[in-house]
């Protein structure tokens, strides 16, 4: 249980995070801000230092982050299937529609 409350939480962090990149991507390309001084500072905060990005990729290897995100959404995966073959209605379908999407999402 605990785990599935886990699972539910991490998602909507990261459904949370996803669509602040979204919104912010979107009002910079779209070009909505008026302001031309706020646009190239938004563009700027969005740039990233390659010699930081490198660092900070070679400290999450070392940290092990694939293999601790590859044993997360293996965990979740298990966890969510059951929950999904019960809140879908029974039919033939259900299971192809849910391992169509266990393809498409990398478990």
């Amino acid at each position: 249980m605990k785990t599935c409350i886990a699972a539910v939480c991490w998602l909507f962090l990261l459904g949370t995070l996803w669509a602040q990149t979204e919104s912010r991507d979107q009002k910079a390309s779209v070009g909505q801000q008026t302001d031309k001084q706020t646009a190239l500072s938004t563009s700027a905060q969005l740039k990233v230092n390659p010699a930081q990005e490198a660092d900070i990729r070679r400290l999450m290897d070392l940290a092990g982050a694939k293999t601790l995100a590859s044993q997360m959404m293996e965990v979740m995966g298990k966890n969510i299937k059951p929950l999904m073959t019960n809140a879908l209605p029974a039919g033939e379908y259900r299971e192809k529609l849910i391992e169509s999407l266990f393809r498409k999402i990398p478990v």
